[in-house]
């Protein structure tokens, strides 16, 4: 089908609104198209461009300004405006239609967008056309290539620079888990399964990072598993929730807070695995806080506050 017969009739409409994410390094032919056939043909233009909360994630990368330099290089008249993404698609839409409506109070409006763009989930008040692009790439295809390579310029450089200098401060969520042998015996015979890494002196709690779309009790059961052999016993109790002085981070702006769980032995072979060179079953009451790495010595002290609390009960 010829896009003449796809497109409307432009000399319908006085303006001409295309809306799109543009997350990309440099704006490929589809793009390219778009933009001429729109701001050629209509007596007026504007881009809008989706601004997420997020900022330099995988699926937004660019910040606002970095999209609508890369626009104006290749069409410098084209007026731009920014749009918020929010939480319903129709107050996304209601929020679309007063924008075009503060640029443009009066003129009949038709909007564009490429294939998976913003069309699906509109229900605004204007007409609204996909634009059948001859050469379509899904941007996350884009990105994804992008992602493989690395050039040996300074603008590259520049380009990883700014993008880390842009980002919010992160706090990265962990476990450590607590993992007792016999849940009937009193305070001052338990013991606890504890670990070393290669080249450490001192004990630490089995734990580690949440993997992706995983809950904090289940990574505390894959932790366990993985570091040190073993199975845990039905539910899991939560004692609190630290934040950790861990050197890794330590000259960064970002942070690591771990949720700490206790767990009982069920069953398997104690072996060290992963990241634990050496793995132990040692008595909660004489173990001292100094005989732990420095980062889980408040996790000591807490563990050792609620199980005092729980023979209490």
């Amino acid at each position: 089908m010829e896009k003449e017969q796809i497109m409307p009739q432009f000399k319908d409409y006085d303006i001409g609104v295309i809306v799109g994410r543009w997350q990309v390094a440099d704006l490929h032919v589809g793009h390219l198209e778009l933009i001429s056939e729109v701001s050629t043909r209509h007596k007026r233009c504007i881009i809008f461009i989706g601004v997420s909360p997020t900022l330099g994630t995988k699926e937004h990368p660019l910040d606002y300004s970095a999209r609508k330099a890369m626009i104006q290089e290749a069409f410098p008249d084209v007026m731009i405006a920014p749009i918020l993404d929010t939480r319903r698609n129709d107050e996304w839409s209601k929020n679309l239609d007063a924008s075009v409506r503060t640029i443009f109070p009066m003129g009949k409006v038709c909007l564009y967008g490429g294939r998976d763009s913003f069309l699906k989930q509109y229900s605004g008040q204007f007409e609204a056309r996909e634009f059948p692009a001859a050469d379509y790439r899904p941007a996350t295809e884009i990105r994804e290539e992008i992602g493989q390579e690395i050039a040996s310029t300074v603008d590259f450089r520049k380009g990883v620079i700014y993008s880390t200098q842009n980002q919010y401060p992160k706090t990265y969520c962990t476990v450590d888990i607590a993992i007792l042998q016999d849940r009937t015996v009193k305070n001052d015979c338990i013991e606890i399964l504890l670990g070393k890494k290669l080249n450490e002196k001192k004990w630490r709690f089995p734990g580690g990072f949440l993997d992706q779309n995983e809950t904090f009790e289940e990574a505390c059961r894959r932790e366990a598993e993985e570091e040190t052999g073993v199975a845990l016993e039905g539910n899991l109790d939560y004692i609190c929730s630290q934040q950790i002085n861990d050197w890794r981070y330590a000259s960064t702006s970002d942070a690591l807070t771990t949720s700490f769980f206790c767990g009982y032995y069920t069953f398997g072979t104690v072996q060290a695995g992963d990241d634990l060179a050496e793995v132990q079953w040692l008595k909660v009451e004489s173990m001292r806080e100094e005989d732990m790495v420095d980062s889980h010595r408040p996790l000591l002290r807490k563990l050792k506050e609620y199980l005092k609390k729980k023979e209490g009960k």
